[in-house]
């Protein structure tokens, strides 16, 4: 991954920037995402987000991925990661600036787009939309050609962490109508007009380009196509209102909308025996965020489910009002397992989401369940685990556990006190594989990560296969990826490049379809 990065490491705050910055735009390397973060986060070196080359000046501008928030004051790390929380936005890591102290928490976070941002004035755009979401940050971050220095420290990663342009326009529709409700159309109508580009219904026209169809991208005039970003521009000549694009942008969140039958057999007391988690949330336990979106995207295709969710919340009814109306209509039920906090019973309840629970016409209405000290259990599975890596002789050991007891934890712990010894830690997914090579690396233990199938195909950068894997992934069916993964080299063999083929695909395809062949 490039980078604009200096080559010398500072450990205090600089008071000279003129070498530094010299410094910095020569030196455009390419990097891992790791040892992007080691050098940033931990090592004190200077970058910046966007890649130049000669002065650092809009003109010098090549291309951007990286997003940077740079706090000094107004902004504690809890309250920043409760409102990336709530807006459904991920970041990559956050460090601690070098002049970070107890009583001035200044730190900085990375987010990562999804793909290279190539036109300067889509870049300020985005820069822009993130600054109007975290108003708090150093207003200079507007700036693309803005230098950065490293910090003391990285207190939180999340390698798979990605921005979607389309998404991030969405969460800045959603702050503003949580935050001024009386007149936020007005506002982002005004914010709008200072980038230059349409709204429709006090929307911004930022879209995601695989969402249109070539035919209506073909009758939108004034716009900006950058890799997989559509912007479409205001016309300075004719601003009113434009029907067509208004039209084409209502066929395409028509076409967005999940076609799920809404069920319509259920009461509270029926749901609450089918999903432990919601009968937490409906009892009042204050489960977290990320757990109560599992919910809100199941019990949308539920008669009477959007009531029985608001009537549960402790706090942030309004905040999930708006989110219910925004940003959950055009999503498919989450998978209970997936995510940086999977549901703790998905390993008990063995399904993919409450709704497809729900959708089953066979259910086990009622069940007999042990309930065991946590405490105790959490005993009992450390002393198995230094058991098996203290024994002296090689047999292979089994060891059952409980969603929830700590686990990875243990295992990390371990690792990290037994310098000398080689682990290897086999994870069911890849956002958990990522987690954990994230958690070793804050406890200073150097990993390797073994490449996935997935994302061996991201390699590639092929919008359309991608597509096609993340629906799979998203709709809980990641064993579906081997076939989906032969079936398009069986329709577009002659289109794959021999580099394609050797950076990944090659022989898992050859393969495939020899599997293939042979069962014909």
């Amino acid at each position: 991954m490039q980078l604009n990065i200096g080559t010398r490491q500072y450990r205090t705050k600089p008071k000279q920037f003129a070498s530094i910055n010299n410094d910095v735009i020569g030196n455009i390397v390419d990097l891992s995402l790791e040892e992007i973060i080691d050098r940033v986060g931990n090592k004190g070196y200077t970058f910046t987000r966007a890649i130049m080359r000669g002065a650092r000046t809009k003109e010098n501008f090549i291309k951007q991925r990286f997003l940077v928030l740079d706090f000094d004051e107004g902004m504690s790390e809890e309250k920043f990661k409760r409102r990336c929380t709530e807006l459904r936005l991920s970041y990559v890591f956050m460090y601690r600036t070098l002049s970070w102290s107890k009583t001035e928490e200044r730190f900085r976070a990375v987010f990562l787009m999804e793909n290279w941002i190539e036109n300067s004035q889509v870049a300020y755009i985005i820069n822009d939309m993130l600054y109007r979401i975290f108003p708090e940050s150093d207003k200079s971050c507007r700036d693309i050609t803005k230098l950065f220095l490293g910090g003391k420290k990285v207190v939180d990663i999340n390698l798979e962490a990605r921005i979607n342009v389309a998404e991030l326009a969405k969460a800045v529709h959603s702050y503003y109508k949580l935050t001024k409700p009386s007149n936020y159309v007005r506002d982002l109508e005004k914010i709008a007009t200072d980038w230059g580009i349409k709204t429709v219904d006090g929307w911004f026209c930022i879209y995601d380009v695989k969402d249109f169809k070539q035919e209506e991208l073909d009758k939108i005039d004034n716009k900006i196509i950058d890799n997989d970003v559509l912007v479409i521009l205001a016309d300075k000549e004719k601003l009113k209102y434009n029907s067509t694009i208004n039209e084409i942008v209502k066929t395409v969140k028509t076409r967005k909308l999940p076609n799920l039958q809404v069920l319509t057999s259920y009461n509270t007391e029926s749901l609450c025996k089918l999903c432990p988690l919601l009968r937490e949330f409906v009892e009042g336990t204050d489960i977290h965020h990320d757990l109560k979106w599992k919910l809100a995207l199941s019990l949308q295709y539920i008669k009477g489910g959007k009531s029985l969710f608001m009537n549960s919340l402790i706090d942030s009814e309004e905040k999930w009002k708006i989110a219910w109306s925004d940003n959950i209509p055009d999503k498919y039920p989450e998978r209970c397992a997936y995510g940086k906090y999977p549901c703790p019973h998905s390993s008990t309840c063995n399904c993919y989401s409450l709704y497809a629970k729900a959708s089953k016409k066979i259910r086990i209405l009622e069940s007999q369940e042990d309930f065991y000290d946590l405490e105790d259990c959490q005993k009992e599975l450390k002393e198995y685990l230094q058991k098996g890596v203290s024994a002296a002789n090689s047999e292979i050991y089994i060891i059952k556990a409980q969603t929830a007891l700590g686990k990875t934890q243990q295992y990390i712990e371990i690792i990290k006190n037994n310098p000398n010894k080689k682990f290897i830690i086999a994870a069911p997914t890849i956002k958990l594989q990522l987690e954990i090579a994230a958690r070793l690396m804050l406890e200073g233990v150097c990993c390797e990560i073994t490449e996935s199938m997935y994302a061996k195909a991201k390699q590639l950068n092929n919008p359309e296969l991608t597509r096609l894997l993340d629906r799979a992934i998203a709709g809980g069916f990641e064993r579906r990826m081997k076939k989906i993964i032969a079936k398009y080299k069986a329709d577009h063999c002659e289109e794959l490049s021999t580099r394609e083929l050797e950076i990944g695909l090659r022989i898992h395809l050859d393969f495939m379809m020899k599997k293939i062949h042979g069962r014909r």
